[in-house]
């Protein structure tokens, strides 16, 4: 049993016992979590407002024997701008929900902090939108080792598709957001990207063997 500070991003949360929250977060210490603030509901409650999906904060965690503690929380960045918008909002919460479901619980993965911080950044500042799920969720499946190496696979997406997904891979947002796709091309790619994360495990991937039926 102990305390524990962490930089953290909630990923969720439900309502448990009569004034509690469960907070599904994931940690840049120890990654997935699962969290509960007790009092949260109530009006005077100190975490009133801090505990709203997509906030990062910094937070103390007491590890207890059956449950994690959330005992202080200080949000470093709560995506007002986000949450002003409906496309960014609805955006933003899809990577939470790719990310939360995708995740297993205690699970760690080299980079996902970072990546969520990034991302949830150029939603702050581009109206992307589309662009920016849909390249959250190449790199988080290239994190995860469940997207293949477009360059060395026998597929028939066309050359422009496989070049898309290596250069997503690579490059920054900045350079990402540049990129002018027509309506075909993104909802192809979309189209692609949500087949991809539908997948389990690279056993189904090479079994796929990416023969999209939507690319003639």
């Amino acid at each position: 049993m102990r305390s524990k500070n962490s930089k953290i991003i909630i990923l969720g949360n439900k309502n448990i016992n009569e004034a509690d929250k469960l907070l599904f977060v994931y940690s840049k210490e120890f990654g997935k979590l699962k969290v509960v603030a007790k009092g949260a509901r109530k009006l005077k409650s100190k975490f009133l407002g801090h505990t709203q999906t997509l906030t990062i904060a910094e937070a103390n965690l007491y590890f207890g024997p059956k449950s994690i503690i959330l005992t202080e929380i200080k949000t470093t960045q709560n995506s007002k701008k986000i949450r002003s918008n409906i496309k960014s909002t609805f955006s933003a919460l899809q990577i939470a929900e790719i990310t939360d479901k995708c995740v297993l619980e205690k699970q760690e993965i080299e980079g996902l902090f970072s990546l969520l911080e990034k991302t949830l950044n150029q939603l702050e500042k581009n109206s992307k939108t589309q662009l920016i799920v849909t390249s959250y969720t190449i790199k988080f499946l290239n994190l995860l080792g469940l997207i293949p190496n477009f360059k060395e696979i026998q597929t028939k997406l066309p050359e422009k598709y496989k070049k898309f997904f290596e250069y997503v891979k690579i490059q920054d947002f900045d350079k990402l957001m540049r990129i002018a796709l027509n309506e075909q091309d993104e909802n192809i790619i979309k189209d692609i990207t949500k087949k991809l994360l539908e997948l389990q495990s690279e056993k189904e991937l090479k079994a796929l063997k990416f023969n999209f039926s939507l690319i003639s």
